[in-house]
């Protein structure tokens, strides 16, 4: 109130009364934005930032093996990203992809055997692609992209994420052929998957 008295010395009674309005208005302003800044700096806080820098870990996983299928399906000359350039790709970008696999009972070199061997009898889409362009997804690699994307599952756990994903979305493509040779099993890998998490 001596504030407002003072900065309205000599001025009428509405134009005080306008001036305390004012005041009032920027006060409330000011305590919203330091209970924010206190909510953001307490342990709520904190465990929201921590959740937000989780979720975007595992979507920058799922980024990068999106990339590396393209750039792997474009190097071999194929008309299409498909579920077999993702299982291709998991060995190189998640670094926990072996040990995960051989906690499933396959060994690395017979893993990309199967791989190969499951696209020798594909049937490529018609069209080729444009120079410069990378190989389209396949519309069953777009579901297990969309699988992948809305997941909840936490980072560094790639490699469960997409065997389940291609297991579940692709029922007769080339992955799912590769999974079958290799005798993988939704159950098989949500028991990994659950024995990593309880581990963590």
């Amino acid at each position: 109130m001596a504030r407002v008295d003072a900065e309205t010395a000599g001025a009428g009674e509405v134009e005080r009364i306008a001036h305390a309005h004012r005041l009032a208005r920027e006060l409330a302003e000011l305590g919203h934005r330091l209970v924010e800044h206190y909510l953001a700096a307490g342990p709520a806080g904190a465990a929201a930032e921590a959740r937000y820098e989780e979720a975007q870990a595992a979507e920058d996983e799922v980024d990068a093996l999106l990339d590396a299928a393209q750039q792997r399906a474009l190097r071999l000359g194929h008309r299409e990203t498909n579920t077999v350039h993702l299982l291709l790709a998991l060995t190189a970008v998640d670094s926990a992809a072996p040990a995960v696999l051989a906690g499933l009972g396959v060994a690395r070199e017979v893993w990309e055997a199967a791989l190969v061997q499951a696209w020798e009898g594909h049937a490529w889409r018609e069209f080729p692609v444009p120079r410069g362009e990378f190989p389209p997804y396949s519309s069953v690699a777009s579901g297990v992209r969309d699988r992948l994307a809305g997941s909840s599952s936490p980072a560094g756990l790639l490699t469960e994420r997409l065997l389940l994903a291609v297991l579940g979305a692709d029922h007769e493509g080339p992955g799912r052929v590769a999974l079958h040779v290799l005798g993988l099993t939704t159950q098989q890998v949500r028991r990994e998957l659950t024995r990593r998490l309880a581990a963590a």
